[in-house]
């Protein structure tokens, strides 16, 4: 069509076209100079498989030499039946039919399809007459482990399940590798992470950001996982295959009780991934391990290197370093020290859920200074259990402790003084008052500690104990008997409770650890051993933890046979 031939310096000409034909035919037309479209994209003609059903103008000058600048076109339609393996490099794009708009500026496609299998809902954009710049992928993308698997981005099996929808992005230079970006609320996907008892169920929301390259092998150079009270912030590594190498978090945070870095190195396909938790902090008063089965399949050790361990209020392990199997649970032993002070060492074993843990010191008194409960205790060797009540940071516990001297000990100095053993005091101003077994059982709650049964025995003292410790103010309601020279005294001890012989002394403690108050009833010494409960109040109840009210401990003559935290078999 020629408009108006009048027009000086060449009549514009224009093309109407409307037509049907292979689309490699159409971009062959539309590469033609001056326009020249598929070169200024850096993409070939044979850019697809695909029927073009398109309208459209182009419009140039009628005058020979014009300038290619002036000629203009716009062209809009559908290509069906598409079939691509050029546009997105290393991956089969498939589509019913897709619509496509192109004109000077610009060349858009977009609709409904699938790359790999993958499904989309999305566009790509390549602008003309800009040299460098980069075609882009928009798109809704289906959520799911085909999804992963699909763009080889390997996470521990059993990470993902379920279904949701995500927005994708897509880069594409010349000469580069492409970059992508995915974004997500999660809503419709589950995601578990069974060392640590989490999960996000899949009816609730969340967030999803991962970027990085992709190409033969993806490189995710950030991860960003976020819901159900977890922030994790890392990438992912895979190897020359695609498997996985690292998943590296430098902060993972589990509610207001996990803030770790931790690294899951994968060992190969169909194979459990290591655990390594480089550094962090866990509080076991909140701990939230939940109940997740454990798999039963043998696996490489998970290495734990924290910095703080919080058990209670007052008493943390710190520098702690261990090895541990997770086959049937946390299984493995550990090294540390005592709220930065006394060197333990101890095993951690499943128990219902949770640990259980046994801690081993060869300085029974450095311990105990280091947990702040008792400073006047020398030397000896300790072996402490705690096993877990409920799912909160509850334990029972026994203590056992041999070799040990108390010195310059107030409240025991005065307890001594009230019966009047002048010997004692002396001793114990100068070495200490020797114990050769030392024994407790208690419950551990974060600010309380209930001492159900507790005995000293020497050959000069005996003593036996019961009663509530405030852990968080040092206050204190303690009874129990002593019994001066226990060597003679305590032969008849199989008459009384342990630790107290059959002459011996009612006493009661209160107050606190800085500023005790003493009281002695000397009238119970007239009472042989089996009567003297009539002088003293029953030993404390036992705070209840989700219902329990009674000890997990067995009974102390039966440690002496078998381990108290029960050992699985086959390990």
């Amino acid at each position: 069509i020629m408009p108006d031939v009048t027009v000086k310096d060449g009549p514009p000409g224009i093309v109407r076209l409307n037509g049907s034909t292979e689309v490699t035919s159409v971009l062959s037309l539309l590469n033609l100079p001056p326009l020249s479209v598929m070169d200024k994209a850096n993409l070939p003609v044979a850019i697809a498989d695909a029927t073009a059903n398109l309208t459209g103008t182009l419009a140039f000058p009628m005058k020979k030499g014009s300038d290619p600048k002036l000629t203009i076109f716009d062209f809009s339609g559908d290509i069906q039946d598409v079939h691509s393996d050029v546009l997105v490099k290393g991956r089969s794009l498939r589509a019913e039919k897709l619509s496509v708009r192109a004109s000077n500026d610009n060349i858009t496609i977009k609709g409904q399809g699938t790359i790999d299998g993958v499904g989309f809902d999305g566009s790509w954009s390549q602008p003309l007459g800009r040299p460098g710049a980069i075609s882009t992928v928009r798109a809704d993308v289906t959520l799911n482990q085909n999804t992963l698997d699909t763009f080889k981005v390997a996470l521990p099996e059993g990470t993902v399940s379920g279904q949701g929808q995500a927005q994708f992005s897509l880069d594409l230079a010349k000469g580069k590798a492409p970059l992508f970006s995915i974004k997500s609320d999660l809503v419709g996907v589950r995601l578990s992470v069974p060392q640590i008892g989490w999960v996000k169920p899949a009816g609730t929301g969340g967030k999803l950001a991962a970027s990085g390259t992709l190409g033969s092998v993806a490189q995710v150079d950030t991860l960003e996982i976020s819901g159900a009270g977890l922030t994790a912030k890392g990438g992912v590594d895979l190897a020359a295959d695609g498997s996985l190498d690292k998943v590296h978090f430098d902060r993972l945070n589990v509610k207001n009780w996990m803030g770790i870095a931790v690294d899951l190195i994968g060992k190969g396909a169909g194979k459990p991934v290591q655990v390594v938790v480089r550094n962090g902090s866990i509080d076991m008063r909140r701990a939230q391990f939940g109940k997740t089965k454990p798999s039963g399949i043998a696996g490489p050790p998970m290495l734990l290197n924290l910095d703080r361990l919080q058990i209670t209020d007052k008493i943390a392990l710190t520098a702690m370093k261990g090895s541990f199997d997770l086959a049937r649970g946390l299984d493995g032993r550990f090294t540390a020290e005592l709220n930065e002070g006394t060197a333990v060492s101890g095993r951690v074993v499943p128990q219902n859920g949770r640990s259980a843990i046994q801690i081993q010191s060869s300085d029974a008194g450095g311990m105990l200074r280091s947990a702040n409960m008792v400073q006047q205790v020398m030397g000896g060797t300790l072996s402490l259990t705690l096993l877990p009540v409920g799912t909160g940071g509850a334990f029972d516990g026994r203590a056992e402790m041999t070799d040990v001297r108390i010195k310059n000990a107030p409240t025991i100095a005065a307890l001594v003084n009230a019966v009047s053993v002048v010997g004692l005091i002396n001793e114990l101003n100068g070495d200490g008052i020797y114990f050769d077994a030392v024994e407790a059982d208690f419950r551990m709650t974060p600010n309380r500690v209930t001492l159900t049964q507790a005995s000293a025995t020497g050959a000069s003292l005996g003593i036996s104990m019961d009663g509530v410790f405030s852990t968080d103010t040092g206050r204190m309601a303690l009874q129990g008997v002593i019994s001066p020279v226990y060597m003679l005294n305590g032969m008849a001890s199989f008459l009384t409770r342990k630790g107290e012989g059959l002459v011996g002394f009612n006493y009661a403690i209160g107050g606190t650890t800085q500023q005790p108050s003493v009281s002695v009833n000397p009238l119970s010494a007239l009472a042989p051993g089996f009567l003297r409960d009539i002088f003293r109040a029953p030993p404390p109840e036992l705070p209840e933890v989700e219902g329990n009210t009674r000890s997990t401990l067995p009974p102390s003559g039966a440690a002496k046979q078998k381990t108290v935290v029960p050992r699985f078999e086959g390990r």
